[in-house]
């Protein structure tokens, strides 16, 4: 298999020309993928990245799932960022399914935008969150998917999730409708510390302050430290190019 700039499994003990691309002949070697992927994770990888990557229907995330299934050694696992690539609704729901069922225990960023995600997809990630307690990340990006306003509703009981601190809508068809459905379940809000919302034009200024007043903010933060560490919790690097770097938390 030629290796080509892209996917990767990165891990500590290896150095950096171990890289595998899970692209162009994944569907011709699904056998190699998963020696490859049986390589890196009884090594303790500490980083999925296969932003990019075309992931559709007979591609490698089904042989990523079932890998991370049936491990016993993730605990390292701390990144998961596939970002654009074409998941759907329901490559995401296989994909988080797998995680949960991995019980990484370092597990703190999951990163998933522009993968197409709908209402329905985002109603299906609030059913996985909520049987996900041990090793459940503290950051989720969806921004640039087509979550829209009932989407917004359907994610409603992550806000109030014990592990999340931080959430990334940034460009996903929220209109003031959801945000005003945001702004008033946050009101029994007690760990997200960091919302991303930019990039959905058509939201009241005054909802967005409300939403503003309802974060938490850590113990001893004053209000130029609460900022920046709320765009850090954002996650901006993992982020698509094209997307605005200005957050809103």
């Amino acid at each position: 298999m030629d290796i080509e700039a892209g996917g990767f499994l990165r891990s500590p003990g290896y150095g950096s020309d171990h890289v595998f691309e899970t692209g162009s002949e994944r569907d011709e070697n699904h056998g190699e993928l998963k020696e490859k992927l049986a390589e890196w994770v009884e090594n303790g990888a500490f980083e999925l990245d296969v932003q990019w990557v075309d992931l559709r229907g007979e591609a490698a995330v089904t042989v990523l799932s079932s890998r991370l299934q049936g491990s016993v050694c993730l605990d390292a696992l701390a990144t998961v960022a596939v970002g654009g690539c074409h998941l759907g609704d329901e490559g995401t729901l296989v994909l988080l399914k797998a995680l949960r069922s991995a019980r990484c225990a370092s597990l703190s960023v999951v990163d998933l935008f522009f993968n197409q995600i709908t209402a329905a997809g985002a109603a299906s990630i609030a059913t996985v969150f909520d049987a996900w307690h041990r090793g459940c990340p503290s950051y989720l990006g969806l921004a640039w998917n087509d979550i829209g306003d009932d989407g917004a509703k359907a994610l409603l009981p992550l806000l109030l999730h014990p592990s999340l601190t931080a959430l990334s809508l940034a460009n996903c068809l929220v209109t003031q409708r959801g945000a005003l459905m945001l702004a008033d379940h946050l009101a029994g809000n007690a760990t997200l510390r960091s919302i991303r919302l930019d990039g959905n034009d058509d939201i009241a200024k005054s909802t967005l302050e409300t939403i503003k007043s309802r974060l938490v903010k850590a113990e001893g933060e004053d209000e130029e430290d609460a900022e920046k560490g709320s765009e850090e919790a954002a996650g901006d690097d993992l982020l698509p190019p094209e997307s605005p770097t200005a957050g809103f938390s």
